[in-house]
């Protein structure tokens, strides 16, 4: 694995430690990402509208055009007007689990696991769905990200690299968010943070 400020390259199954030896394993990781573009020298060269289920990392963006890139913006979550237009297929499809109900709408990230203390083998578990679409508890998070090199498209893919801050959100938490709430908004802003492009 490689380490980086202190924490572990993340994938579902694996967990990162911090310094009080506070392990956190995921058993499940599952989000919603959309309207991605691509740019090259600040020219948009693609621009893909559809939604994406990722359930698993590193995540390839999945395309059969091979455009030379140097920076990515897409949308974590599911916009506003996407929910005022209904419920649709691709990855926002009901079945794939990411959708609460009409007036919550979908379920932007999914993060289970639990917590294991070093010390003592204590175990606590955690659940994580976060999203909201209407104000106070909007929670959508616009993601940009610039390449170390130009690449094509159809190589770059995408994972979750767990910062400090998020880990220590976690662990201060009260291990659980199953609705809109100003703790999604919260932990919403920390999770985009931890995404990156390689």
């Amino acid at each position: 694995m490689n380490n980086w400020l202190g924490v572990f390259l993340f994938f579902v199954g694996s967990g990162f430690t911090n310094c009080s030896a506070q392990t956190i394993e995921t058993q499940k990781l599952e989000f919603l990402i959309g309207h991605l573009q691509a740019f090259q020298d600040g020219h948009l060269v693609h621009d893909d509208q559809q939604f994406h289920h990722v359930t698993e990392l590193p995540f390839q963006f999945a395309t059969d055009k091979s455009y030379v890139v140097d920076s990515l913006h897409f949308l974590l979550g599911v916009d506003s007007l996407q929910h005022e237009m209904g419920i649709v297929g691709n990855g926002l499809t009901p079945i794939n689990g990411m959708y609460w109900a009409w007036q919550s709408g979908y379920i932007f990230v999914k993060w289970e696991g639990y917590i294991q203390n070093e010390n003592d083998k204590a175990i606590q578990p955690f659940t994580f769905h976060l999203g909201g679409f209407q104000s106070p508890f909007r929670c959508d998070q616009s993601c940009s990200m610039v390449l170390k090199k130009s690449k094509p498209l159809n190589e770059i893919q995408l994972s979750f690299k767990p910062t400090i801050e998020l880990h220590q959100f976690v662990l201060e938490s009260d291990f659980e968010i199953m609705s809109p709430q100003p703790a999604a908004v919260q932990m919403m802003k920390l999770f985009s943070q931890c995404l990156i492009v390689q």
